[in-house]
């Protein structure tokens, strides 16, 4: 089990009232924000309790043979199909209990989380925020971010950081937009980053391909938050930054791999990915060839 650190915001009341045992892998995004956990649920029963810290979106990875959840004054009783999910708001008591063992991914995100993504996008005041519990129902668009942030995590973060926090700052998008009560407008941002944004841009990710490149360090760098940088830059390049990223360091390892006398796994490190298996993961898709593969025909 691996548990980055969390933060003085981490979501203890949540964590408390869950067992270390279940956790297979956790990831903390945002400075403990957002956290999301892998869990592997044995049938048991938890109370949480009023005024938790984060609110709670949970995705059912299998099949649940029974479930009785309560909150809201409502009460579901009765199978968790895969796929489904509940979303507890912080604000709310509940209660769970489960006759079998059940995979799930939990999803853990402060209210300030959103209430600053909502200032930043402008598309509610943040006074304004305020979820909807859901007992139980399907989003394919939710299953598909949770079941991108699931590979992620089993993956140990192959995609990298950019990856990690575009996948968290989208679904909490798509919680503002559609389980809000008031539902939120986001204006879409135009024109794109200006030459000088985009040229600042580009020279940081080039001189920093080596290392660990984030979603809010690019924005901060040229003055914008995270969802307008973000927005503007796929305009300007017709890709996301974490795709630019990914193509920039495939190029720069292309070029490093005509150097013969460079290991495979040096030139890994060089270009930003964790080891020689990323590097030859990620070579694969792009090019349809291993790195090594790519040398030979080269020579």
């Amino acid at each position: 089990m691996s548990e980055p650190p969390l933060s003085s915001q981490a979501p203890t009341q949540t964590l408390d009232a869950l067992k270390d045992e279940w956790t297979i892998t956790q990831r903390s995004v945002h400075s403990g924000d957002f956290v999301a956990l892998h869990e592997l649920l044995p049938p048991d029963e938890v109370e949480l309790p009023p005024n938790l810290t984060h609110h709670l979106l949970a995705l059912q990875l299998t099949h649940g043979d029974r479930q009785i959840t309560r909150f809201d004054g409502r009460e579901y009783d009765g199978p968790i199909p895969i796929g489904t999910f509940f979303l507890q708001p912080a604000s709310y008591p509940a209660s769970y209990s489960w006759e079998s063992t059940d995979e799930a991914l939990l999803f853990l995100l402060t209210p300030g989380f959103l209430q600053r993504l909502a200032t930043q996008t402008g598309c509610l005041n943040p006074d304004q925020i305020e979820l909807r519990p859901i007992l139980l129902d399907h989003d394919p668009q939710i299953e598909q971010l949770a079941r991108a942030f699931a590979h992620e995590m089993q993956t140990q973060g192959l995609g990298g950081r950019l990856y990690t926090e575009s996948l968290a700052n989208c679904l909490a998008i798509h919680l503002l937009r559609h389980y809000c009560t008031i539902p939120a407008q986001l204006p879409p941002p135009v024109g794109g980053l200006s030459r000088d944004r985009l040229c600042q841009t580009l020279d940081l990710i080039h001189a920093s391909l080596d290392q660990s490149l984030g979603l809010e360090t690019l924005a901060a760098a040229v003055g914008l938050d995270v969802y307008y940088f973000s927005r503007l830059f796929r305009q300007s390049m017709g890709i996301s930054p974490y795709q630019y990223v990914l193509q920039q360091r495939i190029e720069k390892a292309k070029s490093l791999l005509q150097n013969q006398a460079l290991t495979v796994t040096a030139i890994a490190l060089e270009c930003g990915f964790t080891d020689s298996s990323h590097l030859a993961r990620q070579f694969r898709k792009t090019m349809g060839m291993s790195p090594r593969d790519y040398r030979r025909q080269i020579r």
